[in-house]
């Protein structure tokens, strides 16, 4: 559904947006805001690491689970650790037990992962994946920062202070 909407003229998009708002009383701004992520989130929890990643926060409170009314600007993705550091999760983790065995092992496993591994990953995999899959759509920036991934794409509404297109 995102893709379909994403895929019609500006002016098109700024009416069903507008519609959408007088029904729902949402700012279009937000809608507009939401379709993106919806629409993120489908590029990535439709690759091969897919399966391997948890929708997890305020955002899937929200849209996934219906346990609280708010709009998130953030969705927080979480990647299994095995799947990031899997040499370092054998040598450090029981076969069956995904707790390391020391807080020692915890600090310098999630370091790892954390300061390297992570961000490689996001540079290698995420990044290019994301590109990629959304490169039919114009004037998209991808940044990241760390473990955070950007993406600003072009605003059809009146953007906000409290919810920049990114």
């Amino acid at each position: 559904m995102a893709e379909a909407f994403l895929n019609l003229s500006v002016s098109d998009r700024q009416e069903a947006l507008n519609i959408a708002a007088s029904q729902t009383g949402r700012p279009a701004n937000l809608l507009e805001k939401d379709v993106w992520v919806v629409q993120a989130l489908d590029v990535l929890f439709s690759s091969k690491f897919g399966s391997h990643l948890v929708f997890k926060g305020g955002t899937a409170l929200s849209k996934v689970h219906r346990v609280i009314e708010r709009f998130s600007e953030d969705v927080d993705v979480t990647y299994d650790i095995r799947e990031l550091a899997p040499d370092e999760t054998a040598k450090s983790m029981k076969e069956l037990d995904v707790i390391p065995e020391s807080r020692s092992q915890q600090s310098k496993l999630s370091d790892l992962v954390r300061e390297r591994r992570l961000p490689e990953w996001i540079g290698s995999q995420v990044l290019p994946l994301l590109r990629e899959r959304l490169s039919g759509y114009d004037d998209l920036k991808f940044s990241n920062e760390s473990d955070t991934v950007i993406i600003e794409y072009p605003t059809v509404t009146s953007p906000s202070k409290y919810a920049r297109p990114r």
